[in-house]
């Protein structure tokens, strides 16, 4: 499967659980188990979001990857809750995703995107950076260290 088998679609009420699935898969597998308590977000993804964008990305009808973009202080935008699915991981979704992402920001005036990941989780740090993101600081966060990028538009 290529990103050319791969369809955006804006997140629908009744992706919610295929979504929620998908990041706590993701989240569990960086950490080695999930704990649904820390992520009550996902409980409501359209409400929680709803000054924002959450797009999924389909593959033969399924839900493979998601994410989603906040407007933030000033003309700043952020990249929150991506996930792409771990057998569909090098095939550009991640891409086609930031890139759909980023579009939305400039759509709405933004001049930067921001997001953040864990620090060790290393294959990450080094997609967004891939993504023309750059490392702006470290941050302590509540499970350790995080790594924040910007990405000016």
């Amino acid at each position: 499967m290529t990103s050319v088998d791969a369809h955006v679609s804006e997140f629908q009420p009744g992706d919610q659980d295929a979504v929620r699935s998908l990041i706590l898969a993701g989240l569990g597998e960086h950490w080695g188990h999930i704990d649904e308590s820390l992520n009550p977000d996902l409980a409501d993804i359209a409400s929680t979001y709803r000054h924002g964008r959450t797009v999924v990305v389909r593959c033969a009808g399924e839900i493979v990857a998601t994410g989603t973009i906040v407007p933030r202080h000033g003309s700043t935008a952020e990249i929150l809750r991506m996930s792409v699915a771990v057998d569909q991981r090098r095939f550009g979704l991640g891409r086609l995703l930031v890139e759909e992402l980023v579009r939305t920001a400039r759509d709405w005036g933004a001049t930067a995107v921001v997001l953040e990941t864990s620090t060790d989780w290393h294959e990450v740090v080094s997609f967004y950076q891939s993504c023309c993101f750059a490392i702006t600081h470290h941050e302590a966060g509540s499970f350790g260290e995080d790594t924040w990028f910007r990405r000016e538009l």
